[in-house]
Formats: C-alpha cells, sequence, structure tokens
C-alpha cells in the first residue's frame, strides 16, 4: 500500500513538470536539497523511473561526484562514469547503462570521484553533455546538496531548472530560503520544492 501511494506521488510529480510548461516541458531536471540526508537521490531516481514508465527516453545522471549513490541503487556499475566522460576519456554513448527491466531508461554513473568535482561540473563539457542528452532524452540530475558546494547551483544554470527536495521535520525554512537566494545569485531556475 505505501508502494501504491509513493508510486502515484511521483507519477503527480512527473504530470506536473509535463504540464508545467506544455509547449516547452523542462528536459534537464536538477535534483537537490539543503543538506545531505534529504533524500534528493531517492527522488532523483524515482523521477527517473516514473518519467521511464510514461515511455520517456530517460537519462539519470549521477553528478554528485562527491558522495554518489546511484550506482549502488540500481546495482550499477561505478568504474566508469561522468567523471570520465567530462575530463574527455569516454564517451557518454558507451558508458550509458541500461536499468533492466526498464527499456526506456538509463543511468550515467558518476565514475571515479575527482579531486575537483566542482570544476567539472562547471566546465562548458559538462554543460554541452547536458544539452547533447537533452535533445533526445529527458534528463534527471542528481546534484549534490546546495548548501554544503556549489556544483547544483553550477548544474541549474546548464539545465532547465532544479526540483528542491525538503525534507520532513528536518529541513529549516531558513535553509529554503538561503537555497532560493543561491538559485537567484547564480541565475538557475527553480521549476519547484518536493516534500520528502
Amino acid at each position: 500500500r505505501d508502494a501504491d501511494v509513493q508510486a502515484e506521488a511521483f507519477r503527480m510529480l512527473r504530470t506536473n513538470l509535463q504540464y508545467m510548461q506544455v509547449d516547452d516541458p523542462p528536459r534537464a531536471i536538477v535534483i537537490t536539497s539543503a543538506l545531505p540526508g534529504d533524500g534528493k537521490s531517492f527522488v532523483a531516481s524515482k523521477l527517473a523511473m516514473a518519467l521511464a514508465q510514461a515511455g520517456q527516453s530517460t537519462v539519470l545522471v549521477d553528478a554528485d561526484m562527491r558522495r554518489p549513490r546511484i550506482a549502488s541503487m540500481f546495482g550499477l556499475d561505478a568504474e566508469v562514469g561522468l567523471s570520465d566522460v567530462v575530463a574527455g576519456r569516454a564517451e557518454v554513448g558507451d558508458i550509458l547503462q541500461p536499468v533492466p527491466g526498464l527499456s526506456t531508461l538509463q543511468v550515467l554513473t558518476s565514475g571515479p570521484i575527482p579531486p575537483n568535482p566542482s570544476e567539472l561540473v562547471g566546465s562548458e563539457r559538462m554543460h554541452s553533455l547536458i544539452v547533447e542528452l537533452s535533445t533526445t532524452h529527458t534528463v534527471v540530475i542528481d546534484a549534490p546538496p546546495l548548501l554544503a558546494v556549489t556544483d547544483a547551483g553550477l548544474l541549474t544554470v546548464a539545465s532547465d531548472g532544479a526540483l528542491l527536495v525538503i525534507r520532513s521535520g528536518s529541513t529549516f525554512k531558513e535553509q529554503v530560503a538561503l537555497c532560493r537566494d543561491t538559485f537567484d545569485r547564480v541565475g538557475g531556475g527553480l521549476l519547484g520544492t518536493v516534500l520528502n
């Protein structure tokens, strides 16, 4: 029963995103939170699955190159991934991994943890990768927490906007206000919030 309620909640989130701008729905969506432990990776993975189950060709990108979670959540290989693509050591088409039982979902894991994650996610190559993937797929990007590092802000500028995951009973309204200020400061759009 809880699983049914949860699945319905993510279907509603998917629908809300699709109708946000009917003629031009967001194609690259950053998922972030104020702090670690708020459930952003969980929300990113479930949203990507909901999009894929609706028949949308979807790519889930683990851009949290500090504390990557997506590979382990799906039981995928994390040896090669996003950091290799952005550093020019691999082609994205060669390392996208399919999700068993869901042909419309592919995952780009974070790859080896680099010494300079912020430089990689803020690079022109990262921006170009998001644009390239979003021409043929809906791209869901799991980004690091917004108040901890600059990465999520940088990724939001390169995407169509962000969803901010707020943890019930844990995230303070002052933290949400700081996140909003960060989006405004970097020029990234906030698409909405998800109460986890």
